[in-house]
């Protein structure tokens, strides 16, 4: 079985110009996926981009920062056909099968460069479980801060609740629920290549810690990723788990 990481780094940014390659704390932001990758139980890493500047960049941190790793380093130029806003991660992952061999019972791991906190050791942990069990997909999830049962939005009357009125429930009754946080994809080849998705209802949900989980879409995630790695350890927080 080949564990394959997939690392889309698209050139154009609407929210954050460059986002993929702008400093955070002295180095890359696609820099912290890389050390992950380079680090974890990966066979291949793949870096699908349409910028040549980032795959330049890319091949230096790997000279600077990981030199023992980097045959592992694969450069995917995504054509432009499928780089726009618009274009799905999927389309990039089956246009790079095309030219790579891949087994039926592959691992491929889809890691977002958008998302700096991850640690080695919860990728290993979702690697392990491909391995031992026989399942074809897991995606990386979050307990959700604020929960459905208090959201609501604006009607003509004023509001609603989205799950009715929550008043005489307390927090104790409600449902544990979570959000994709982006982080981790795991699916096996030939389940992707049939369903050209990368989760769905039966997927089996990956536990990560919150504070291991901030992806960067706006400014603000930016700061918090960056104040999050500058002051706070994250090598304590417990590992990420399965829901059962």
């Amino acid at each position: 079985m080949k564990v394959a990481a997939f690392i889309p780094a698209r050139g154009g940014s609407k929210g954050i110009p460059n986002k993929n390659i702008k400093i955070l704390n002295e180095k890359p932001l696609i820099g912290y996926t890389l050390d992950v990758a380079f680090q974890g139980d990966v066979d291949e890493l793949v870096v699908s981009s349409d910028s040549e500047e980032i795959h330049e960049i890319v091949d230096q941190y790997a000279d600077d920062f990981h030199p023992n790793a980097k045959s592992k380093l694969v450069h995917h130029h995504r054509p432009a056909d499928i780089s726009g806003d618009k274009n799905l991660i999927h389309e990039a992952i089956r246009h790079y099968s095309e030219s790579a061999a891949f087994s039926g019972d592959d691992v491929l791991i889809v890691m977002q460069p958008t998302s700096p906190l991850r640690r080695v050791k919860d990728l290993n942990v979702a690697i392990e479980i491909m391995r031992n069990q026989s399942i074809n997909n897991i995606v990386s999830v979050c307990e959700v801060k604020e929960h459905p049962e208090i959201m609501l939005h604006r009607n003509k009357e004023g509001f609603e609740f989205l799950l009715g009125d929550p008043f005489g429930r307390q927090r104790q009754q409600y449902q544990d629920n979570y959000y994709i946080n982006g982080s981790l994809y795991l699916v096996r080849f030939a389940h992707f290549m049939a369903t050209m998705r990368l989760y769905h209802n039966t997927s089996k949900l990956l536990l990560m810690n919150k504070l291991c989980s901030v992806d960067i879409d706006t400014m603000d995630d930016f700061h918090m990723a960056e104040a999050l790695l500058k002051y706070f350890d994250r090598d304590e927080l417990q590992i990420a788990r399965l829901i059962e």
